[in-house]
């Protein structure tokens, strides 16, 4: 898949890409050496540029260095990024246009980083800094299409992080129009074909989001057929990082059909989609795509293995998603660390349930007490919150296995602790798993 890039690297060699690399299309080609030796070109020819392409420039450094971070999860590369869109900003002087690029940029930043931390007031600067891109673009058909995309984005990740339906209405409505704005572009020769697609999945993602919420299979339906639309016209030779994204959605899509309907045959559908997309995405090109692939494979392991009391498939999601944690273990802030620890954690607990392993459990509980007092979690805040939640899964699966209830309170009270945490961060998918797992623990039946 990736020869292209080999050969870009064959071709351009020490004299860096010509034009605008900030291109999507092209910076998927680029593995990470080629791609921070371009952001530190990039930011040296800012500096060196003069007055009427210094704004140019530094955006151009901007949008490298987000996708660093995009791929990596490097806090650094994200400090970068905002700082370059910052000197694009300064640089632009009265240029509306030019001022209107700074802002998408700075917004961009921002977005990605509330995707990696969950931060909201990362998310509140995104939505000023769009918002106020928009306004500034005026007519320019390109920048408009960008801004209004990354503000209908923004809206979906808002609908589902609150699971306001209205909202996601909104957004639906919203990315439809960026879809065919950018299409448009597209036709134009004016934008690269993995933008539209961006598009396409951020809508995806909203309706299986609320597909499975609402256990409306139609809005499942939706997503999966259109991702595989999508992933057909692309070429995961020259995109294959947005190549990557349709076949996960797609494989989310039918796993979350299969569980619907009780059928394991769209599950392990899933599943190799998702296996064949982390199997075409190198490691090293892109960790946090490959990380996420692999979660996604695990999570989709994880409800074969439910679904058709498989040990086997409960033994790959392990191993699934202890690769993706290793990756999401060099960055514990990170948002999609939590959630993939707590799919592994449910992993371990079902398996020990199969089996009544009482001995697992007590390894899996000392590895996350480790975390809880040497480990991550000890500073980060969302990591302990985790960590907690873990605890307690390990708690009930313990008592489930003795048939007694002596780990009912140590189980709520990490629960309740976990919970603050989520609530304030605004994690509703965490918040909500906490708050079941109380629902079962404060039930009658189980004092």
């Amino acid at each position: 898949m990736f020869e292209f890039g080999r050969e870009l690297r064959r071709v351009f060699g020490a004299d860096g890409l010509n034009g605008p690399v900030a291109r999507t299309e092209v910076l998927e080609l680029l593995d990470l050496s080629l791609l921070r030796r371009e952001a530190a070109a990039a930011g040296t020819a800012a500096a060196r540029a003069g007055s009427g392409e210094r704004a140019a420039r530094w955006a151009e450094a901007a949008a490298l260095h987000r996708e660093i971070a995009r791929r990596t999860g490097e806090a650094e590369s994200l400090r970068r990024s905002g700082s370059a869109a910052e000197m694009s900003w300064k640089a632009a002087g009265g240029d509306r246009r030019r001022l209107g690029e700074a802002r998408l940029e700075q917004g961009l930043t921002a977005l990605v980083g509330a995707d990696l931390f969950g931060d909201p007031a990362l998310m509140r600067s995104a939505r000023e800094y769009l918002t106020d891109a928009l306004a500034k673009t005026g007519t320019e058909p390109g920048p408009r299409a960008r801004a209004q995309a990354a503000l209908a984005g923004l809206m979906s990740r808002r609908a589902l992080a609150e699971g306001d339906f209205e909202l996601a209405l909104e957004a639906a409505s919203a990315l439809d129009a960026a879809v065919a704005a950018l299409d448009a572009l597209v036709e134009l020769k004016r934008a690269c074909r993995t933008e539209p697609a961006a598009v396409r999945c951020d809508r995806a993602e909203l309706l299986l989001g609320f597909g499975v919420r609402l256990r409306e299979p139609k809005l499942v339906e939706r997503a999966r057929a259109d991702m595989a639309t999508t992933g057909e016209q692309l070429d995961p030779a020259y995109q294959p990082l947005t190549w990557a994204r349709t076949c996960e959605l797609e494989g989310q899509a039918r796993t979350a059909e299969g569980e619907s309907a009780g059928r394991a045959e769209p599950i392990v559908e899933g599943a190799r989609l998702l296996a064949d997309a982390a199997a075409s995405t190198p490691e090293d090109h892109s960790p946090l795509d490959w990380a996420r692939l692999q979660a996604a494979l695990g999570t989709a392991l994880l409800t074969l293995g439910e679904a058709a009391d498989s040990d086997p498939a409960l033994l790959g999601a392990q191993a699934a998603l202890d690769r993706a944690q290793r990756v999401y273990d060099r960055h514990p802030a990170l948002q999609a660390r939590s959630v993939a620890a707590n799919n592994r954690a449910a992993c371990l607990a079902k398996r020990a349930e199969r089996t009544g392993d009482l001995a697992a459990l007590a390894q899996a509980e000392a590895a996350f007490k480790a975390e809880l007092t040497d480990g991550p979690a000890r500073q980060e805040p969302l990591a302990w919150a985790v960590a907690q939640l873990n605890l307690a899964r390990i708690y009930e699966a313990r008592d489930e296995i003795r048939g007694r209830a002596d780990g009912r309170e140590p189980a709520v009270l990490a629960l309740a602790e976990a919970l603050e945490v989520f609530t304030e961060r605004g994690l509703k998918t965490l918040a909500e798993t906490a708050q079941a797992a109380l629902k079962r623990l404060r039930a009658p039946g189980r004092a």
